[in-house]
C-alpha cells in the first residue's frame, strides 16, 4: 500500500509520543521530540482549578499524590514497585493517592494484573483533556498536590530511587 502523505505526526500512547511517518515508514521521533519539550509540566505553585472534577473524591484540605500512566508505557511498568511504595508511604501520612490511566480500561486492567500495581486507577474519560489540564508531557508523570491543592512538585519520567526519595520528601 502506497502512503499518500509525506509526513504524518502520529500520536501514540494517548498523545505522548510524537513519531514522524513517511513513505518509508518511521523516519524519526528524535526530530519531533523538541515539540513535546516545548510543553511545560506543572510546576510548584501551579493550581488545579477544578480539582473536584479533575480528581473525583479528592478531599479538600488534604494533600494528594497523583500518578499518570499508560498501560503501554514500559517506564510506567518499571515504576510500579516504587509507586506502590510511595502510595503506602503517602497513605501512612494521611495523603490521598490517585492514579490516572490514559489508556483504555481493558489495557489498564491487564497492566495492573501483570505488574501488581496496587493503586486502583481512574480512567481519564477524555485523555486529551486530562493531558492538557495536567500538562502531561510524558509518562510516567507524578504530581504531589499540597493541602491547598497547589502543586508542591512534579516529576516527569521513570520513578527511580532518586526520584522516589525526592517524592518521599514531599510526602512527609
Amino acid at each position: 500500500m502506497k502512503m499518500k502523505w509525506d509526513t504524518l505526526v502520529l500520536v501514540a500512547a494517548a498523545g505522548l509520543l510524537i513519531v514522524s511517518v513517511g513513505a518509508r515508514g518511521v523516519v524519526s521521533h528524535q526530530r519531533h521530540a523538541a515539540l513535546a519539550d516545548r510543553q511545560v509540566a506543572l510546576r510548584a505553585g501551579d493550581t488545579i482549578p477544578d480539582l473536584a472534577n479533575e480528581l473525583p473524591g479528592a478531599t479538600p484540605g488534604r494533600a494528594v499524590l497523583v500518578m499518570f500512566f499508560t498501560a503501554e508505557c514500559p517506564w510506567c511498568r518499571v515504576s510500579v514497585p516504587r509507586w506502590n511504595a510511595l502510595a503506602d508511604s503517602a497513605l501512612a501520612h494521611g495523603i490521598e493517592v490517585r492514579a490516572v490511566s490514559l489508556s483504555d480500561s481493558a489495557s489498564t486492567a491487564a497492566m495492573i494484573r501483570q505488574t501488581g500495581f496496587r493503586v486502583v486507577p481512574a480512567h481519564a474519560p477524555d485523555a486529551k483533556i486530562a493531558i492538557a489540564r495536567w500538562r502531561v508531557v510524558r509518562v510516567p508523570y507524578t504530581v504531589v498536590l499540597a493541602p491547598d491543592h497547589r502543586v508542591a512538585a512534579s516529576w516527569v519520567g521513570l520513578v527511580d530511587s532518586t526520584t522516589a526519595s525526592q517524592i518521599h520528601f514531599y510526602l512527609r
